[in-house]
């Protein structure tokens, strides 16, 4: 049995499967996950350009491009991974939603919405849009666009506590801005 940290073996093992299967997009996404973890984060960026070239609509290969790229301060290559592998995958929230939480970030809310409410389109009932919908809404003070998002979240996902507080409080910010 291999050691945890036998990371040159795993190396080999994924640079065979490469070679037996060379459209398996998955063993550079793995290899690119392992030389990052060793500090080689130059030769992961290729690895993982290359699990994008095998199979472009391969999720995991893309997002991990994403981190890596966006770690090396090249923000854009990184977003452009991410809408390429939305383009491919609409149906994919997690896409949608990271490229949302990054846009936010970055500093730009108004991206990040227009990047949650084209995910809503695909993907209606998914809860996770509407709450941070709702987040950055009330975030940028339209408290019922806001309201109008989490009482979504109540009904797809049955709410908690801390969201009918939420609700409630909204709600009471909403009323005395309409009076």
């Amino acid at each position: 049995m291999r050691s945890k940290k036998d990371f040159d073996g795993a190396l080999s093992e994924y640079a065979d499967v490469s070679r037996l299967k060379p459209s398996l997009s998955e063993a550079y996404n793995q290899r690119a996950g392992i030389l990052e973890e060793e500090g080689h984060v130059q030769a992961a960026i290729q690895e993982a350009k290359k699990g994008t070239e095998v199979d472009p609509s391969y999720v995991p290969v893309r997002y991990t491009l994403f981190k890596l790229l966006k770690n090396q301060g090249d923000w854009e290559g990184g977003m452009t991974q991410l809408r390429e592998a939305a383009a491919l995958n609409p149906n994919n929230p997690f896409l949608f939603i990271s490229m949302a939480d990054s846009l936010r970030l970055k500093g730009d809310v108004d991206g990040a919405i227009a990047v949650l409410r084209r995910g809503i389109q695909n993907s209606p009932g998914w809860a996770t849009y509407h709450y941070f919908l709702g987040e950055l809404l009330e975030q940028k003070g339209n408290f019922k666009g806001a309201l109008e998002e989490y009482q979504e979240v109540m009904k797809l996902s049955g709410g908690s506590p801390q969201l009918e507080k939420k609700i409630n409080h909204l709600g009471k910010k909403t009323k005395l801005n309409s009076e």
